[in-house]
């Protein structure tokens, strides 16, 4: 059978918290794509609910940084980056889970310049379970930290074993913003780890988020367990939604 899987970051901004149009937006890109399972990042509190107005042939998870009670949503400051790594399906959800990364810096000088930085946050790796044509998959969707390298490290070895527990068990999708450009050595390790597990990204390496930031290529990727036999891959501009690229791949499954 085949299957229409895809990641976006939608840019947790000031239009997007606070006018339902965008949402209206991004529901009309999942309804006209025809995704079967959609990783999103930077999904506040406001945007999904605008958005579940708008999509509801569709099952979203994932919790938020924050909670979803009086920290994470009477606390404007908070309420405004408390965000969410959903994950979209028209598959039933079997078992669910929001993981938490490894977010904080350990070392004195990382602290400081992560604080300068205002990168300090919990970092979350949202998990389903659903089953398609009689067997299991497990799908992660993450967004990992942007700038401290001794955290990017800890939540990579983290997701490592998160993956190998379930490995065994059926197929794998990972997904998400990672923060990671193919010439760095530590999504390279992580890329050949990955690969040893019979997981492999599917190969976009067009730069896929705004053109201020200083990346040259792919920092939202896709990897997918060797089930699954790639079709068609693409990048996706929609940046009058965000600015990132959504990346979309079809499978045979």
């Amino acid at each position: 059978m085949k299957l229409r899987i895809g990641t976006l970051n939608c840019q947790n901004n000031l239009e997007n918290r606070t006018k339902p149009d965008n949402a209206a937006k991004l529901a009309k890109h999942i309804n006209d794509t025809k995704y079967n399972i959609l990783g999103t990042q930077e999904f506040t509190i406001n945007f999904t609910n605008y958005l579940k107005k708008n999509l509801k042939e569709y099952n979203i998870y994932g919790k938020f940084q924050y909670g979803k009670f009086l920290f994470g949503t009477k606390f404007p400051i908070v309420k405004d980056f408390n965000q969410s790594n959903k994950i979209i399906t028209d598959y039933e959800i079997l078992k669910k889970k929001t993981y938490i990364l490894p977010w904080f810096p350990f070392k004195w000088k990382d602290f400081k310049k992560a604080f300068k930085k205002k990168c300090i946050m919990p970092r979350l790796a949202t998990f389903i379970k659903c089953n398609i044509d009689n067997r299991d998959v497990y799908i992660f969707n993450v967004h990992l930290d942007y700038y401290i390298y001794d955290v990017q490290r800890r939540q990579l070895v983290k997701l490592l074993k998160l993956i190998k527990k379930f490995r065994n068990k059926g197929s794998i999708v990972l997904m998400g913003d990672f923060n990671l450009e193919l010439d760095e050595q530590l999504f390279l390790d992580f890329i050949d780890d990955l690969d040893k597990l019979g997981i492999k990204r599917v190969p976009i390496t067009e730069k896929t988020n705004s053109t201020k930031y200083r990346s040259k290529s792919a920092i939202d990727h896709i990897f997918l367990s060797d089930d699954f036999k790639i079709i068609d891959y693409k990048t996706i501009d929609i940046y009058d939604i965000t600015d990132h690229k959504a990346i979309m791949v079809d499978v045979e499954y």
